[in-house]
């Protein structure tokens, strides 16, 4: 019997002259469900006719077989008198495969016992087999043509024809169809998938439809993917060059910035350089030194302002911002950051109003002030850059549209304004309106992007909410008040905190008689931190080094250590570990020109009770070490 397509459909034909009962033939396809239905026609007439037969398929295939076997076959009936024979496929392979090649002897001995049970009990067999496409779809090619092989062998020493299953997917990629060549050579019968053939057409007209289709689909695949690869190429030109214009812009803004810090850092340092060595004029009065010292000054502050909003933006874009959350008054904070600016306002003949504070705005709310005074500060500081004439505004209120507790901080002016292409650059780091007003106005243009960072950070927004050319500009500062936190903290620890105002003494007599050994190998540094504590009543020794700084600790009974940690011989975080080996037990505050927090952190763990930066502000400096000395 020979199995063949007659207008897409298997029929079982006659022997004819050649053709015996010992056919091994194989079926390409591409449509798996069609090939499925045809097969169980195919088995469905075998057996029909009381031949016996012999399905070895994966089990998907198998199960799909059967289930359109029990139509019209009883299935149970058949597989009991041994009629049909389910075999998986994916399974037996393991009974005769060494090494991924077929073993003949375990293969025959197998497939022996099988094959001849079913002819002693039917005259004819049937069977359909998946191995080889099982081993082809694993990449075993050798393996196959050895299988091929072995069932060929197989099929003329008992009465059976094998049809055999090969996905076209198989044959895609292989353009020249050596392979596929191959497989056809080691069957009597080619089959093309899914294609009407006529019962009359001969087998060589069979095998060249089936590798024209082969070829067929092997070019549309390669022309398929040199499409996709043409694709890829045009993307990754046109991503090329959006990156390039990228990097052609971020040069560009970036030399800009340079320039800008350049003029920025220049500007303040002439200043400071200048009036300084202006003071040491002996000739000077006393009003006019006092006014020199104060340029340098204001000078000086602008500068670390300046090296502040840097690092803190440089903090911010690598998600390592401290964020510290304690209780404090937001109407308070305001009033300290209008105090800074109320006589640049004056001198330009600006006024600085605070509205009223709402009734219903909490006494306290929980946030960030020091992050809170940066962002009042450059907005204060821009509106005041900005307007020559009129009033800057500033209004806060409870922010009563969201579910969770906000409150709204809007900052005002009459001044210059924004055009629309202005405006879309304002929030962008190192960007200012136009070259113009860096000219004109100075500035490097991080002060909104650091505002509106920091107002994240904080779990709120910075917005423009309204800006038109020489009508002004409106700021709106969205920041979550955090009541519940500040409502679920105890009575004790509810105090509001104000950095901008430490805490005086309670005895009010300053440092006086206070024993402080000074760690410092700066001279200046020396002179300065010693005659601020001197001027507080404090008793200074100084250490020029860590090694120093360590006998001096040990031998004399200071209540505090200043202790730089960049010295040479030993720096202070070596001479703080050697103190605390020791058992040294009186507080050692870290003084470093290092603001990262990974440098506060290893204050902490190497045994300072305080980290304080520089520039060093006297205030803090007076205050911190009153909390500890008073303290202990």
């Amino acid at each position: 019997m020979e199995l063949s397509f007659i207008n897409n459909s298997f029929e079982v034909l006659e022997a004819a002259p050649g053709r015996g009962l010992r056919d091994h033939s194989v079926q390409f396809y591409q449509n798996e469900n069609l090939l499925i239905k045809k097969v169980a026609e195919y088995i469905e007439v075998g057996l029909k006719k009381g031949e016996g037969a012999v399905i070895i398929a994966s089990a998907i295939h198998s199960k799909m077989l059967l289930d359109i076997l029990r139509e019209n076959i009883d299935v149970v009936r058949v597989i009991a008198n041994q009629q049909l024979l389910i075999l998986n496929a994916q399974e037996i392979l393991s009974e005769f495969m060494v090494d991924e090649t077929p073993d003949p002897v375990l293969f025959k001995k197998f497939f022996s016992s099988h094959i001849m049970r079913m002819t002693k009990l039917f005259p004819e067999v049937r069977a359909y087999g998946e191995l080889v496409n099982i081993l082809w779809e694993d990449g075993n090619l050798k393996g196959t043509i050895e299988l091929e092989k072995l069932w060929s062998e197989l099929s003329q020493r008992f009465r059976f024809s094998l049809l055999c299953g090969y996905s076209m997917e198989n044959f895609r990629r292989e353009i020249h169809g050596v392979a596929f060549t191959d497989v056809c050579n080691c069957h009597v019968h080619v089959y093309p998938a899914e294609n009407g053939i006529s019962e009359f057409e001969n087998d060589e007209y069979r095998r060249l439809i089936a590798e024209l289709q082969q070829k067929t689909m092997a070019l549309q695949t390669e022309i398929s993917e040199r499409r996709s690869i043409e694709a890829a190429l045009r993307k990754s030109h046109k991503e090329l060059k959006i990156a390039k214009d990228f990097a052609e812009a971020a040069s560009y803004t970036k030399s800009r910035f340079l320039a800008n810090m350049s003029h920025e850092i220049r500007s303040p340092l002439t200043a400071v350089l200048g009036f300084t060595e202006l003071m040491k004029d002996p000739t000077l009065s006393a009003v006019q030194r006092a006014s020199y010292a104060d340029i340098v000054s204001r000078n000086g502050r602008q500068l670390s302002t300046l090296i502040n909003d840097i690092l803190d933006l440089s903090k911010v874009e690598a998600g390592k911002l401290d964020i510290e959350l304690v209780p404090m008054s937001l109407p308070l904070l305001i009033h300290d950051v209008t105090n800074l600016f109320q006589q640049e306002a004056a001198a330009k003949g600006l006024k600085l109003v605070i509205s009223p504070t709402p009734s219903d705005f909490p006494s306290r709310i929980c946030s960030d002030p020091t992050r809170i005074h940066q962002i009042l500060t450059n907005l204060v500081g821009n509106a005041i850059k900005f307007t020559s004439a009129g009033e800057i505004r500033i209004t806060f209120q409870l922010n009563k549209s969201s579910a969770d507790s906000f409150v709204d901080l809007i900052v005002e002016d009459t001044g210059i304004g924004m055009t629309d292409e202005q405006q879309e650059k304002i929030f962008q780091p190192f960007m200012q309106a136009d070259s113009s007003t860096t000219r004109k106005y100075g500035g490097t243009g991080l002060g909104l992007t650091l505002s509106k960072k920091l107002s994240k950070a904080l779990g709120g927004d910075l917005q423009l909410l309204f800006t038109e050319q020489n009508r002004g500009s409106r700021f709106l500062v969205n920041l979550k008040s955090n009541i519940e936190v500040l409502e679920a903290m105890s009575a004790a620890d509810v105090t509001t905190q104000n950095e901008f105002h430490p805490q005086a003494n309670e005895n009010e007599k300053g440092l006086e008689n206070i024993r402080i050994l000074i760690a410092e190998d700066s001279l200046d540094n020396q002179i300065l931190i010693r005659r601020y504590l001197e001027k507080e009543g404090a008793l200074v020794d100084i250490a020029e080094n860590g090694l120093i700084a360590v006998e001096m600790a040990l031998r004399g009974n200071y209540q505090l250590i200043l202790m730089d940690v960049m010295m040479p011989v030993c720096d202070g975080y070596e001479a703080t570990k050697r103190l605390r080996s020791t058992g040294y037990k009186k507080p050692i505050v870290a003084l470093t020109a290092h603001a990262l927090r990974q440098e506060r952190e290893r204050s902490f763990a190497e045994g300072c009770n305080e980290h304080l930066t520089k520039p060093i502000n006297r205030q803090l400096l007076v205050s911190t070490i009153s909390k500890f000395v008073f303290k202990s």
